[in-house]
């Protein structure tokens, strides 16, 4: 009777141990890929803007990124992007194993006035639609970017 009381004791106690130690599926960690573009308005070509997924993201997923601050410019007159927003919100989809995601700036000549235009973006962390399963990012560092179309334009004089 012991003996078995021992034995079924030892399977509880693996069984548990066994549980208890079920692989962590750790979150990837979001950040774009740099702090900060500028442009000129020489060269007003759309841009690229690489945010990167370390390591691969696990599951699908998406990124939801916000307009924190846009100076000197207006969505849709100085500015547009691609995927579009919904209000002031990016979503971008990722599917499991993608090391990377991205959206596209694209300038708007005539909606460029000759002061710089400065827009700030951030992965957003928090809310309903914050970033999504499996996915993190750092307290700081890699979480916010800055977008900048430095003028230089000539003001022609009259």
């Amino acid at each position: 009777m012991k003996t078995s009381i021992n034995k079924i004791w030892i399977a509880l106690l693996s069984l548990t141990f066994l549980f208890a130690c079920e692989e962590e599926i750790l979150n990837s960690v979001v950040s774009f890929s740099a702090e900060t573009v500028e442009i000129t308005t020489d060269d007003l070509s759309p841009v690229p803007i690489t945010l990167n997924i370390n390591p691969a993201a696990p599951f699908n997923s998406s990124i939801s990124i916000i307009f924190r601050n846009v100076t000197n410019g207006e969505y849709g007159v100085t500015f547009t992007t691609d995927p579009a927003p919904s209000g002031s919100r990016i979503e971008l989809p990722v599917t499991a194993g993608d090391t990377s995601a991205e959206f596209t700036i694209i300038p708007i000549e005539d909606g460029i006035s000759f002061n710089d235009v400065e827009i700030a973006f951030e992965i957003v962390t928090f809310g309903i639609a914050s970033i999504g399963e499996g996915l993190a990012t750092e307290l700081t560092e890699g979480r916010n970017f800055d977008f900048i179309i430095v003028n230089n334009k000539e003001q022609v004089s009259e």
